[in-house]
């Protein structure tokens, strides 16, 4: 085996999603490319992806191979590859005519067509799942009957990524996802002529990355999948977990991708191998003859593993020596790394996306993308098109990185208003909504947590944090200076922040009268001064969350930067649950009224409030933050949650009415 003459171009077939990084990697090895595009109906979106700078020449096969044989000679074309899915078929026929290294036309189609692919491997006596091809509802339903048992999943047969599969526990969504699959195209916008049915298949799912030179085969990388099964839709991506090179436990999983290599006809190139590894062993879920998907940088995965599919495919093909040089040995992890798809659960506009803020702050962030866009529409999340974002977390610590991911699951399932900030009804997109200043119309009263549980309260913040005489404690905000009062009795040094001067007032005048020293400031609590000057900072009584999403996270910032190092925060709060579970209109002191807006999960209201003589209307609304979005937000600030209690420290359970969250900087 030689290198490929150093003067042959190479040409990529249809170099869209993982297929961009092969001419990249080629220009930096100082090859020529020429690009070819298997079909003059590829989808928009795969050619918005194209790096066009990157080839010398573009052609588009229109149906004649000879003629497609003949434009690539005459530019000295010593090699063909594949890009993506789509250029399978083009690939292996082409490298056929011009007498290149690949896997042969005649066993094309086994790497294409899903059905074709299970049924090769029982012709070689490989285990595989059980399936069914049909373009018959009737013949469908009674397949489902023989097989006795439910989930049953159905997808294209030539579809790529999660797009158009469908988990059916019933009869229902059987009918309901055949009708789909058979009615419309598959990703690349072409039509679905039959349906592959296939038994739902429990365990871990795992993927082997391989790249192929006369039939030995190397594995490149190992990757754990983890999707939710999403109602009415199919498995949607939650992550992709980079994975050591498999012990002796997962050494049967290799074993079982080679042999479908083999059962298919993979003997040259890259391939992409989905497999679930069952209580009754490994099954195959799908293999595709092309390197793994476009979203993770293949630089990224030689800085955590020392080397990448896409240049052992370009060794395979290009420099066949130096491939079997590098891979005489297995990989090791250097690094970890995650691509997480993020999850929408629900279809809203949205008028900001205060995520980005916490994204960038997690120890483990390398990149973020998102699809979605302030002022515009996510969609829920059914498949790989309609997730709003993915974000790659790599970090030398296992423990760091799954706590980053922990954090961005919390977003979606229990903070996702941390992570797309609603657009309220006749809210301008990206204006601060109407009505926010409502915080100052409010007569003072309105603010004042009862006068007899000052002391309690200040005895039980003084347990929590457990404070002693000459702690720097902020009060935040501070009210009228009822607990700070009892703090600074202790012997604690206070100081008071507020936006209400008439409040700031009065606790200077509590404080004089009582010949206690105390600072008080009027702040609005989103732009706090301070930079790690306090042992503890304090929000009592369900003072937070009346901004919106971006201005809370700036709150909980200038918190978390107000702290000294192993500070702590505590935050008082209603226990949303609890408190929605009981939630109906109400009017009573100041006549109150609100209810909770299940959209927006915000509580809206009014109170009618006597001012000048008047009655007036004032509208409020805040939100009301949930133990997981507390969670999410003390992490954007540098913190960390060190418990949670129920009111007056007693245990936290569904039961507490509060909820007292404590966090700490480290």
């Amino acid at each position: 085996m030689v290198e490929l003459y150093r003067n042959r171009r190479v040409a990529v077939v249809d170099a869209f999603s993982s297929g961009k990084y092969l001419s990249a990697t080629l220009l930096k090895r100082g090859r020529s490319c020429v690009h070819v595009q298997s079909d003059p109906s590829i989808p928009r979106f795969l050619l918005e992806d194209l790096p066009k700078a990157e080839f010398e020449a573009f052609m588009v096969h229109e149906g004649d191979p000879a003629q497609t044989v003949k434009d690539l000679q005459s530019l000295n074309v010593g090699c063909v590859i594949v890009g993506c899915e789509t250029g399978v078929e083009l690939a292996d026929t082409l490298q056929d005519l011009m007498g290149f290294l690949g896997n042969g036309a005649e066993t094309s189609l086994l790497r294409r067509d899903k059905h074709l692919m299970q049924q090769a491997l029982r012709n070689k006596g490989v285990p595989a799942m059980a399936f069914h091809k049909t373009d018959d509802l009737q013949d469908l339903e009674q397949w489902v009957l023989d097989l006795g048992k439910f989930p049953v999943v159905l997808k294209p047969l030539k579809g790529a990524g999660t797009q158009g599969v469908f988990v059916c526990r019933n009869s229902d969504e059987t009918i309901r996802a055949f009708t789909e699959i058979m009615g419309g195209p598959d990703v690349f916008d072409k039509p679905n002529r039959a349906v592959l049915a296939e038994e739902y298949l429990p365990g871990v799912e795992y993927v082997i990355n391989t790249v192929s030179l006369n039939c030995h085969h190397v594995v490149s990388d190992v990757w754990e999948y983890r999707k939710e099964d999403i109602p009415g839709a199919g498995p949607v991506y939650d992550y992709v977990r980079l994975l050591p090179y498999p012990d002796k436990g997962l050494k049967s999983i290799l074993d079982y991708a080679f042999s479908v290599l083999d059962a298919l006809g993979i003997r040259m190139g890259p391939a992409h191998t989905e497999i679930k590894m069952t209580p009754d062993g490994p099954r195959l879920i799908e293999t595709g003859a092309r390197v793994m998907g476009g979203c993770i940088p293949p630089d990224l995965i030689s800085e955590c593993i020392g080397r990448n599919q896409v240049d052992l495919t370009i060794d395979a093909y290009v420099y066949p020596e130096r491939f079997l040089e590098t891979t005489r040995t297995v990989y090791r992890l250097k690094k970890h790394l995650i691509l997480k798809w993020m999850i929408s659960y629900r279809e809203r506009k949205i008028r900001s996306i205060p995520a980005m803020d916490i994204i960038h702050r997690l120890p483990s962030h390398y990149a973020t993308h998102f699809s979605v866009v302030p002022g515009g529409l996510v969609p829920r999340t059914i498949d790989m098109l309609t997730s709003p974002a993915h974000i790659l977390l790599s970090h030398s610590d296992d423990e760091t990185i799954m706590e980053d991911y922990h954090i961005l699951h919390n977003l979606e399932v229990e903070a996702a208003d941390c992570l797309f900030d609603p657009l309220l009804p006749g809210d301008p997109r990206g204006q601060t909504p109407p009505g926010l200043d409502w915080m100052e119309q409010v007569p003072d009263e309105a603010w004042h947590s009862p006068m007899e549980n000052a002391a309690e309260d200040a005895a039980t913040i003084a347990g929590c944090l457990n404070l002693s005489a000459g702690k720097r404690v902020l009060d935040c905000p501070c009210g009228d200076g009822r607990i700070a009062f009892h703090l600074a009795k202790s012997g604690m040094s206070i100081t008071g922040v507020d936006i209400n001067k008439h409040f700031i007032r009065q606790a200077e005048n509590r404080f004089r009268k009582a010949s206690l020293t105390g600072e008080f400031l009027k702040i609005d609590m989103r732009f706090l001064p301070f930079k790690s000057e306090f042992d503890a900072v304090v929000v009592w009584f369900n003072s937070f969350g009346y901004y919106g999403g971006v201005d809370d996270i700036a709150c909980m910032e200038g918190i978390g930067r107000a702290l000294k190092p192993g500070g702590r925060l505590l935050a008082e709060a209603p226990n949303r649950r609890k408190v929605l579970s009981q939630l109906q209109e109400y009017t009573g002191k100041n006549a109150f009224a609100y209810h909770w807006n299940e959209q927006t999960k915000i509580v809206e209201g009014f109170m009618q409030v006597r001012q000048n003589g008047k009655s007036v209307r004032t509208p409020f609304h805040f939100r009301m933050y949930s133990q997981g979005e507390y969670a999410v937000l003390l992490r954007c600030a540098g913190l960390k949650v060190e418990r949670v209690c129920g009111e007056r420290g007693t245990p936290f359970g569904t039961h507490s009415q509060r909820m007292i969250i404590i966090g700490r900087k480290d």
